[in-house]
């Protein structure tokens, strides 16, 4: 046989190993569920920046409404009296 024969061989067992590799790491991944499990935690992700944003807005929210009780307390202790207090 020649170089050029060697390389063709060496070319067509490199392809066919591969190929093998990649039939057998599909049917493991089938198997053992390993794509369905990556897609349930993708979707969880997606589920916690979701809460995640709905909470800073909802704490945002909540420090608006204590600065506002901040200012009335203000207000009142600074010698506001509501009609009929006195």
């Amino acid at each position: 046989m020649t170089d050029s024969s060697n390389l063709i061989m060496v070319l067509i067992v490199l392809v066919g190993v591969i190929a093998v590799f990649l039939v057998c790491r599909e049917a493991v991944c089938w198997y053992w569920k390993i794509n369905k499990r990556l897609a349930m935690l993708e979707r969880l992700v997606d589920q916690q920046s979701t809460l995640a944003s709905l909470q800073a807005s909802t704490n945002d929210k909540l420090d608006d409404v204590c600065q506002e009780l901040r200012q009335m307390r203000k207000q009142n202790e600074s010698g506001f009296q509501p009609p009929g207090s006195r």
